[in-house]
């Protein structure tokens, strides 16, 4: 429960900052509409109390700029990522306040300038996209930060004006954070915004700037390894257009991408459209044909009572190419069993992964990520019979939410997973590739329901995984919630496998 004095106090702050006096809304209007926020259980209730003030024709709160300082004071008490999402979609309308042009976007940047706090500044910076003046907003915090979730934040603000690709500015923005050695994950984001951006170029009328931003992820290819080579191999293809094999390799297409092959093939490829790369080299190993090129990785394996249920001969045989015609496939568990012994078959020596298994509250083989020697290979499969027999005697009650929640909490150090996946401890260390092998039925837990899992599930989903920018792939093992599945795989750059 919030404290209303506190809340009072840094309202009444915000006013005075403000200096401007208002006409339609009364302190007790205020008074009244922060009392019943205070005392709101749900979203819903939060957000009907805020509307209350901002819509109402009599009030019309919009027209007085200490709303949105009264918006603040809320705003930066919350911590629920859902009730953040709320204020940064109402903060976004801020320019309806009366005044001089720009008053209440003016305010807001000021305020985004002010905040001390990570979080908070993250939402802010999700409200000023749509100002006129949002450059003049977010340069600063640019400049003044070197926070991750605050930065991944600015690239969604630049992506969402990837139109702007005239403006030198913000490719240089992007030019900085493909730089950034401190955490990996400010380049991944920063990858998927160059590579939307240049789909969004006219290449016929603009090829200098589709060749100033093709070149950032050129350019780059050199510098990165595991997921992420593979990251910017995928955008470069999907930019060219170019036919992908399996087992494309990276130092592949640093010789293929070279300004020749650029200005002849792309900028002027003639009749027959670009050229098509050379023949693919087979570097790397691959399961369900997803290359196994990420260097953190962890499966999350169903391993409850439900995975005992029988399977036919035609739901396998997708799988049969990789697991081998032989491979004695009675229940899902079965299958699930074989695919887990091909992922330790495949996965690289020099790899690091973990396991997270599937029935009653979810557990993991280890407290971090394990080296893929033949060592920690052999203590996972035994693992993964020992939990089979526990499974019986948990019952079948499963929770998809924590098994997912559970599997980005962990690092390659030795410490336990941290219980909040809000707190980023070591997630620069963490995984950045889930393969998920499960029906994605819960029958515990949060989203139970097939809409809950559908809808509610992958959007919370996606607001955690917001900086962390971990693939999820997932199995479509028979039997699955395959709408499920295909969202959480869509929704964070993964796949729904077996693959080709």
């Amino acid at each position: 429960m919030f404290s209303t004095r506190i809340i009072g106090f840094a309202f009444a702050c915000l006013t005075l900052s403000a200096g401007v006096s208002f006409a339609r809304v009364t302190d007790a209007d205020f008074a009244n509409a922060t009392q019943k926020y205070l005392q709101a259980r749900s979203v819903e209730e939060k957000k009907d109390i805020i509307d209350s003030i901002l819509e109402d024709p009599v009030l019309q709160g919009w027209k007085d700029i200490r709303t949105v300082n009264w918006m603040y004071s809320l705003f930066i008490q919350e911590t629920d990522l859902t009730v953040l999402e709320m204020f940064r979609d109402r903060l976004e309308d801020c320019d309806r306040v009366e005044g001089p042009q720009d008053l209440g976007p003016d305010r807001v940047g000021a305020l985004l300038s002010e905040c001390d706090s990570w979080l908070h500044k993250t939402f802010l910076i999700g409200a000023i996209k749509e100002y006129p003046k949002w450059k003049d907003y977010l340069s600063p915090v640019i400049a003044r930060n070197r926070d991750v979730r605050v930065l991944i934040s600015a690239v969604e603000t630049l992506l969402h004006h990837r139109r702007d690709y005239l403006d030198p500015g913000i490719r240089n923005w992007y030019d900085d954070f493909l730089s950034n050695d401190d955490y990996w994950q400010i380049r991944a984001a920063t990858i998927e915004a160059v590579r939307d951006t240049c789909n969004a170029i006219d290449i016929q009328n603009h090829q200098d700037e589709f060749r100033n931003y093709a070149s950032l992820l050129i350019g780059r290819l050199g510098g990165e390894s595991g997921r992420l080579s593979a990251d910017i191999v995928d955008s470069l293809i999907d930019i060219f257009r170019l036919e992908r094999t399996l087992h494309d390799s990276v130092e592949k297409y640093s010789a293929l991408f070279n300004p020749t092959w650029f200005s002849n093939s792309v900028l002027n490829p003639g009749r027959n459209g670009p050229a098509p790369p050379p023949p693919a080299a087979n570097v790397f190993a691959d399961f369900l044909g997803l290359p196994l090129v990420s260097k953190r990785i962890v499966l999350v394996l169903d391993v409850s009572t439900s995975m005992k249920s029988t399977v036919d001969a035609a739901s396998v045989e997708p799988f049969r190419k990789y697991i081998g015609a032989n491979a004695n496939v009675r229940t899902r568990l079965d299958l699930v069993r074989e695919l887990f012994r091909l992922f330790l078959e495949k996965a690289p020596a020099n790899a690091r992964f973990n396991v997270v298994f599937l029935h009653g509250a979810p557990s993991a083989m280890s407290t971090n990520l394990e080296r893929a020697d033949n060592t920690i290979k052999t203590r996972a499969m035994e693992s993964f019979e020992n939990q089979i027999a526990l499974s019986s005697e948990a019952g079948d009650l499963t929770s998809v939410w924590d098994a997912i929640t559970l599997s980005m909490t962990f690092s390659k150090r030795g410490e336990n997973p941290v219980p909040d996946i809000l707190d980023f401890t070591h997630f620069r260390e963490g995984a950045d590739t889930v393969i998920l092998v499960t029906d994605g039925r819960s029958s515990s837990g949060r989203y139970v329901t097939a809409n809950e899992r559908q809808i509610d599930l992958v959007k919370e989903l996606e607001l955690y995984n917001k900086f962390r920018k971990i693939k999820f792939h997932a199995v479509a093992i028979p039997g699955a919630d395959g709408t499920m599945l295909r969202n959480i795989a869509s929704k964070t750059g993964g796949v729904v496998l077996p693959r080709g």
